[in-house]
Formats: structure tokens, C-alpha cells, sequence
């Protein structure tokens, strides 16, 4: 998923910024480079204002992924398996993103709502260097390990080696990847969710552009995603930066750095705040290839049906972690004036308005749902497995759309050990249960791998409404 995350009720900490940085000058002070004040004003206005730009850009980013199917689907099904099986590593390749997204996030909205400019950017560019190390780690090991670990997950034949051939390339574009959604954070963060949108909606659009010419006309097959994306994120990681240097997000990204490397107590003061969001994401991630090597002993058309099916699901979730964006920063700067009833009242409008997005979406799609499928399978080999699990996992976006934006008010605060209690029990080690326990009734097919998504699910949002009623992440500090 995305960046998201701290705030607590103590007061404008200056022990947080470096003491030997520079005061903010009078140009972060001039009113085209205010960072946008989130504690006032209408709060329905601000959370539309934050919400809707980030749920159309992320929109567009699962739009990306729906269009990118369609054109894997003219490869065949092996193709279509083959990136369903890699795409769900990818997942656990990515948990090392939010590990250390989510710990920044806090800390950079916290410092932006106490106007302490030094210690945001300082966050900034750590946050920058830290990920761009890890995803090289982590990337380069993705490519080495390709082929082992989709041999692990049952892929086999035509399927496994199409798996391979586009997993090497994509786990060697993270570098880029990390870093430019980590400009999008920025955006955000500063309550410039509008210029995030465009971006992302640019490079969406240039993405689509380049992904039939690499893929079909230049006959690079499923290995012409990668480079498509690679293309992309090197043009718009470059945009980013230029906006945030120019001061139109509300301040100056400094330039060169202030200390151009990695300083480990900045670092420490991420890991603590964003560990037990990587830890959730990594094990949702462990979870979910599971599963799919689950459903892939029933073939590859089972496995192609679930990749249309999760990314629909993708699609209608989007609106929900939209808003989940848009409200972290409204949460994280009004935690940090003191206002906790603001915070409160900012996550129960963006749940309301997310589910009333996402109900009608839902619906067409459990109604339409051979339909749906039919978009991507042009040859029909997934059309009955494909209709039972987009009806199986449809109804999982709606609670998704329910509880990310209640989640805000965790990943604003920092306070983000229940959300991993909670997403590991239920969101990872769930699904696994449920469907070992079915198997060991002699129930085994994969229905019964999508059946246990969504109970295991359903019971999350249970237990996570009880916890965020209990309030705790009112009294976290950053």
C-alpha cells in the first residue's frame, strides 16, 4: 500500500529537529509557500479537499494496474498467471516501504503543523536516503530469487517462467518506486493532495502509453511492464523533486541536502513508529502469496481469476486508502495543535463518505461480475472461477472502504501497534486459518481460499471498530 502515519498531544517539540539547522527563513514564510494550515476551516471542505484528490490519484493508479491486466491478458493466461504469481512477492517486496513511509509520516506532518521547517525537511530527505537503500537491497535479492521463490509457490511451466521473466525486471525498478511515492507522501503531507493527484494521474497516463509499446509493439512481452514503469518513475521522481524545491508545496526542499546522508537517530525515530506497520503489511504480504499458491494447485485459471478478482478489489479499496491519505496529515497536524476532537471527528467523515463511494461499486460488481471478467479473459478459460471470486471478494472492499479511514487516526498518531495486532491476527494469520480448518474438514477448493478472505476480514473490521473506541492513539506522542 502507501505511505501512511504520528502525532501525539504533547506540545511543538523542538527536540525532534536538529539544532544546528538553519531557522526557516522569510521565504517559507511568504504566503505561496505556507504549508496549508489542516486544523481549521470547515472540516468537511478539508477532508474532501485532502480525501477526494488523493482517492482520484490512487484511483488512477489502480486504473493503471486494471489497463496494465488488460493488455497482460492479450499475452495469454499463461502471462496473466504468471504476473498474478510474481505481483503477490511484489506485495512483500513493497511491506519494506511501508515500513519506513509510515514512520516518516508522523514525524514530517507533526513537524509541518508546528512550523518547525528544518526538522520536516530534515525528515524528508532521511526518509529519501533510507529508502532508496533499502530498496536496493531488496530489489536486486527480488531479481536474484525470482525463479526459487515462484517455484515455491507452486508455479509451474509456461506460467512460472512468464512469472520470472517480469518479476526480475519489476523488483529492480523499486529504487525509483520508493522514492516517488515518497514525493506524492510529501505532497500530502504538506496538505498539497492536489498536486499529488497530478502527478500521479500524469505518470498513470504515461504509463498506459508506454505499456503496449513495450509489451506488444517492441514484442518485450510481460518483461515491457517493468520498463514502462522504470521509464515513468525516473521522469516523475525528477518532477517531485523540482516542485518541492521550487517552494510551491510550502517550503523549500533545500538543495544539496543539509547532510547528504544517512543519519541513524532520525532513522531509529522512523523504524520505532513505522516497524509495526511493516511488520502488519509483511505478513498481510506472506498471507496473500499463500493463498495464491493455494489457489494455484487448482491450475491457471484459478490463479488468473484471482488476479482479476484482487485487482477489482484493489480498485473499489482505493477510495478508502484515498481518504486514509488525505486524512493522516488533517489527524497528524491537529494532534499536534492540541485539537484530538478535530482528529476524531476528521476520520468519521471520511468513513462515511468513502463507504457511500464504494457501496454502488460493489454492488455492480457482484451483479456484473461475468461480465467484469470477461474484460480481461478474451478467451473465457477463467470466466466461471473468475465470477465466483470477484462475487467472493467484492464485498471485502466495502469493509476495507470502513476501516482505513477509521485507520487514520493510528498512522497520524503513530500510535501503530494495534493496527498490526489486529491486521496480523485477523488480516494475515486469518485468512491461512480459515482455510487450513476448512481443509481439514475435506473442504479444498479455491472458493474456499476466497470464502476465507472474507471472514477473516470481516472479523478484522469488528475488532478494530472496538479498538479504535478505546482511544489510545489520542495519547501517542512522536
Amino acid at each position: 500500500m502507501c505511505d501512511v502515519q504520528p502525532g501525539g498531544l504533547e506540545g511543538p517539540s523542538r527536540a525532534l529537529a536538529p539544532p544546528d539547522l538553519p531557522a526557516p527563513t522569510e521565504a517559507a514564510e511568504t504566503p505561496e509557500e505556507r504549508t496549508r494550515d489542516l486544523t481549521r476551516g470547515p472540516l468537511l471542505r478539508t477532508v474532501v479537499s485532502m480525501g477526494v484528490p488523493s482517492a482520484i490519484g490512487f484511483s488512477a493508479q489502480t486504473a493503471y494496474t486494471l489497463v496494465n491486466l488488460f493488455w497482460v491478458g492479450r499475452l495469454g493466461t499463461a502471462a496473466l498467471a504468471g504476473v498474478t504469481l510474481f505481483s503477490a512477492l511484489l506485495y512483500v517486496l513493497w511491506s519494506f516501504n511501508e515500513m519506513v513511509g509510515t514512520g516518516s509520516v508522523p514525524i514530517i506532518t507533526r513537524r509541518l503543523g508546528e512550523q518547525d521547517i528544518p526538522g520536516a525537511t530534515e525528515a524528508i530527505y532521511q526518509t529519501l536516503f533510507f529508502k532508496f537503500a533499502i530498496a536496493l537491497v531488496v530489489g536486486v535479492g527480488g531479481a536474484m530469487l525470482a525463479g526459487p521463490l515462484v517455484h515455491q509457490m507452486n508455479g509451474r511451466g509456461e506460467a512460472a517462467a512468464q512469472a520470472v521473466a517480469y518479476g526480475r525486471l519489476a523488483s529492480l525498478t523499486l529504487p525509483l518506486l520508493y522514492c516517488m511515492v515518497t514525493v506524492w507522501t510529501v505532497l500530502r503531507s504538506a496538505g498539497r493532495a492536489g498536486a499529488a493527484m497530478k502527478l500521479m494521474m500524469a505518470s498513470v497516463a504515461l504509463n498506459m502509453a508506454l505499456d503496449p509499446l513495450f509489451m506488444l509493439a517492441l514484442g518485450m512481452g510481460v518483461r515491457g511492464a517493468p520498463v514502462a514503469n522504470a521509464i515513468t518513475n525516473v521522469i516523475f521522481l525528477a518532477a517531485g523533486l523540482a516542485y518541492l524545491q521550487s517552494g510551491r508545496a510550502g517550503f523549500r526542499l533545500p538543495v544539496p541536502p543539509p547532510r547528504p546522508w544517512i543519519r541513524w537517530g532520525v532513522i531509529r525515530r522512523i523504524l520505532r513508529i513505522g516497524f509495526p506497520a511493516s511488520v502488519e503489511t509483511m505478513s498481510r504480504s506472506f498471507s496473500l502469496t499463500w493463498c495464491v499458491s493455494r489457489v494455484a494447485l487448482f491450475g491457471p485459471a484459478a490463479v488468473a481469476a484471482m488476479g482479476i478478482a484482487q485487482r477489482l478489489l484493489d480498485l473499489g479499496a482505493v477510495v478508502g486508502v484515498g481518504f486514509t491519505l488525505g486524512t493522516i496529515p488533517i489527524v497528524g497536524q491537529c494532534l499536534g495543535a492540541r485539537d484530538v476532537r478535530r482528529a476524531r471527528r476528521a476520520t468519521h467523515v471520511a468513513a462515511a463518505i468513502s463507504v457511500a463511494v464504494v457501496l454502488p461499486v460493489v454492488v455492480v460488481e457482484w451483479l456484473a461480475a461475468g461480465a467484469v471478467v470477461r474484460l480481461f479473459d478474451r478467451a473465457g478459460h477463467a470466466l466461471e472461477m473468475g465470477r465466483v471470486a470477484v462475487r467472493l471478494l467484492a464485498p471485502v472492499e466495502l469493509l476495507l472502504a470502513t476501516q482505513l479511514p477509521l485507520a487514520a487516526a493510528f498512522f497520524g498518531s503513530g500510535n501503530t501497534v494495534p493496527t498490526m495486532v489486529i491486521g496480523v491476527t485477523f488480516g494475515a494469520i486469518g485468512p491461512v486459518a480459515l482455510t487450513l480448518l476448512a481443509q481439514a474438514f475435506g473442504i479444498s477448493s479455491a472458493p474456499v481460499v476466497w470464502a476465507a478472505v472474507l471472514a477473516a476480514y470481516s472479523m478484522e473490521l469488528v475488532a478494530f471498530v472496538v479498538w479504535y473506541r478505546r482511544g489510545t492513539w489520542t495519547r501517542a506522542k512522536v
